[in-house]
């Protein structure tokens, strides 16, 4: 039997509960993991331990373990690649309601919540997030560790590059490029590309600043 192991264990996390709850899959979930967590902590009835526990578990089990990493900012990046090179693998999270085209390309580990809407040869990369009520039209992509927040939509070619956030109720017209490591504030409506680092909102939205890995850590 696949034992789920979910990395992170704040409000997303309980979301992604819910979703393997209505999957009937609550039964194959073992335990959660965060940083720096000491303390005999229960979460939606499962316990919580600290992150070193992967390390624990022996080699030879490690393929019995699906991880899913509902953290929705992009630090969940260094996570995942720590434990992939712990030789784990990650589950797929669809929930049952969402409507997704059979020929649309679906990466690794990606988090599809309730009421996504994605339509043909869309593309979403590894390990991104597409929280509830999103729209991803024909040919648009969504890259690698993106995360996109509720009622948000991408239209038809349009393209967010690889560990973007972007807050609730953004829209992207067909054909407009959002850089890599971008952080589009909520209610933005995107009208022009918008180049790789960079902070922007409003409606039509504009760059405000040049991101730096510091700022992500002051954003989250």
């Amino acid at each position: 039997m696949v034992k789920i192991v979910m990395l992170g264990a704040g409000g997303l996390a309980r979301e992604m509960m819910d979703i393997y709850n209505e999957q009937g899959r609550l039964d194959d979930f073992e335990f959660l993991v965060e940083d720096n967590s000491r303390e005999r902590k229960i979460v939606n009835e499962k316990r919580v331990f600290d992150t070193n526990i992967l390390n624990e578990i022996s080699e030879t089990e490690r393929p019995e373990y699906r991880l899913i990493c509902p953290i929705g900012t992009p630090r969940r990046k260094k996570l995942i690649e720590r434990c992939i090179d712990l030789h784990y693998q990650f589950d797929d999270l669809h929930h049952p309601n969402a409507s997704i085209s059979k020929w649309s390309n679906i990466g690794t580990g990606v988090i599809i919540s309730a009421n996504n809407i994605i339509k043909s040869q869309a593309e979403i990369g590894d390990y991104a997030i597409l929280n509830m009520s999103c729209i991803v039209s024909h040919d648009a992509k969504v890259g690698k560790y993106s995360t996109i927040s509720p009622f948000s939509g991408l239209m038809g070619f349009a393209e967010v590059g690889d560990e973007c956030f972007l807050g609730a109720g953004v829209n992207i017209i067909p054909g407009v490029k959002v850089g890599k490591r971008c952080y589009i504030g909520a209610g933005s409506t995107v009208t022009k590309d918008i180049p790789d680092d960079t902070m922007a909102f409003g409606s039509p939205c504009k760059p405000i600043r040049t991101l730096s890995p510091e700022d992500w850590k002051e954003l989250f």
